[in-house]
């Protein structure tokens, strides 16, 4: 099974929280939201390898952060 997770957002919504940091990186309770994501499909036997993280806004600070993802 492969997995695309669509983190190109501005979160505009959010722009107090989203001047520095993308949307998807933002910490709730010391673990961001891709964190958490990434992390429940590992209990459902999803490899990071068949992860693929679709990313525009500040894509290079998520691709540092989850390098053995594709995006």
């Amino acid at each position: 099974m492969k997995i695309a997770i669509l983190a190109a957002g501005f979160g505009k919504r959010l722009e107090k929280y989203t001047k520095m940091v993308p949307k998807p990186l933002i910490k709730i309770h010391k673990r961001s939201l891709m964190e958490r994501l990434i992390s429940q499909l590992n209990m459902f036997n999803v490899r990071n390898e068949d992860i693929f993280i679709v990313t525009g806004y500040k894509a290079n600070l998520i691709e540092s952060k989850f390098p053995a993802v594709q995006t």
